[in-house]
């Protein structure tokens, strides 16, 4: 039976040995210039991690057209970052100021705001990893990585047999990317015109590389992507379980080898697991698992910002009492089966259906474990991906 439709399962601890021991592991665009966000400390942290894999490596040839041609986008937004942090202090310290009716310049709050500022300083100088846009050691460290281990382009013609095949897709909503149909009048500030008139076929053009290499090469892959639409990811009661079981099938039957799909957060988890066997590999450190953790949380709550600016007038605000009685009911159910809530699903599937607006149930949420009521913690079981889940806090 296995053999027949193994490929709908997910691995056994002995065949995720296997497979990090031999597959090839591909890293998506979002992923290389998530990079541009991190710590220092977390972007030298997953070097390592990659440098350990660097003899299995690949980076299908659109990863690496997007992360050129996006680069520079992500570059201005780093260094923005900082510059609004600048901005709201100087706005906080002028604030105090005028609130409090000090007229003279006052000896200890000239202290503290200098303070401030120099600290921010040292961290954006230690934190931003290039200086302009020419001296990018994103890019460079990239560029050492995966030399001699980027595919090559597709050609015009079978571009336009992609195109062909995205809108049957489509139609069908076969994953993946056809919830990028969206993109389609997009136009990039680029001189590729044959990708850019193909913007929304972004993920079917690498999702084409990705089978025909590992077809060629008879081999395995690993796919790590911070995207989080379900045409990539097969999710159930708000679990990410794991790829698409349309895309697993789909790569068992044109290459006959496995496909595995993670986020950053549990790429880095199971590298852990991984370098156990290697007791001379340095693990990933839980500040660096915890930062990665973060900023994909807040990646969703800032896209539930953004579901929550367009569709606010029609939903419902909701109040502390309600939050918590939802919490309360939908824990107690998840309990009596020995299971975890997800704050994911909580949100954006039990309240949403509700009709509660799912930006102020984000917002409730924070608010609520600033308070102490609740907790937003990362549950990991050792056998599924790393979730952020939601409890009371005890």
């Amino acid at each position: 039976m296995k053999s027949k439709v193994g490929h709908y399962y997910n691995l056994s601890n002995p065949e995720k040995i296997d497979l990090w021991n031999s597959g090839r592991f591909i890293f998506d665009t979002n992923v290389l210039l998530k990079l541009y966000f991190l710590t220092d400390d977390a972007r030298e942290k997953f070097y390592q991690a990659v440098d350990v894999l660097a003899e299995r490596l690949w980076l299908p040839h659109h990863i690496a057209y997007e992360f050129s041609t996006n680069r520079f986008a992500k570059i201005y937004e780093s260094k923005k970052r900082y510059n609004n942090e600048f901005k709201n202090i100087e706005n906080l310290f002028s604030g105090i100021y005028s609130s409090l009716n000090i007229q003279n310049s006052n000896e200890d709050i000239d202290k503290l705001h200098e303070e401030i500022k120099h600290w921010l300083s040292n961290h954006q100088e230690s934190n931003l990893p290039f200086k302009d846009y020419s001296e990018d050691s994103v890019a460079l460290k990239l560029f050492e990585l995966f030399d001699d281990k980027t595919g090559e382009a597709f050609s015009e013609e079978e571009l336009d047999s992609i195109k062909l095949d995205g809108e049957e897709r489509h139609k069908d909503s076969i994953p993946p990317g056809y919830k990028d149909y969206t993109k389609i009048d997009e136009k990039t500030n680029t001189d590729k015109k044959l990708y850019s008139e193909n913007n929304h076929l972004g993920d079917l053009i690498i999702w084409k590389q990705i089978l025909q290499y590992a077809r060629d090469h008879s081999v395995d892959i690993i796919f790590v992507t911070e995207d989080n639409k379900d045409d990539w990811w097969y999710e159930e009661s708000g679990e990410k379980i794991g790829a698409r079981l349309e895309l697993r099938r789909e790569f068992a039957n044109a290459t006959g080898k496995r496909f595995v799909i993670y986020n950053l957060g549990s790429f880095l988890h199971h590298f852990n697991e991984y370098s156990n066997q290697f007791p001379n590999i340095e693990k990933i450190p839980d500040s660096v698992l915890n930062e990665v953790s973060v900023k994909e949380n807040l990646r969703i709550i800032e896209n539930a910002f953004l579901i929550k600016s367009e569709y606010t007038a029609n939903f419902l605000p909701i109040s502390t009492e309600i939050f918590v009685n939802e919490l309360n009911d939908a824990l107690s159910y998840f309990n009596s089966f020995g299971g975890f809530l997800s704050s994911k699903y909580f949100i954006e599937k039990i309240l949403a259906s509700k009709d509660y607006d799912i930006g102020l149930c984000w917002e409730k949420a924070n608010e609520l474990e600033r308070n102490g009521t609740i907790e937003m913690y990362i549950h990991e079981d050792g056998e599924n991906y790393p979730l952020s889940a939601i409890r009371f806090r005890k």
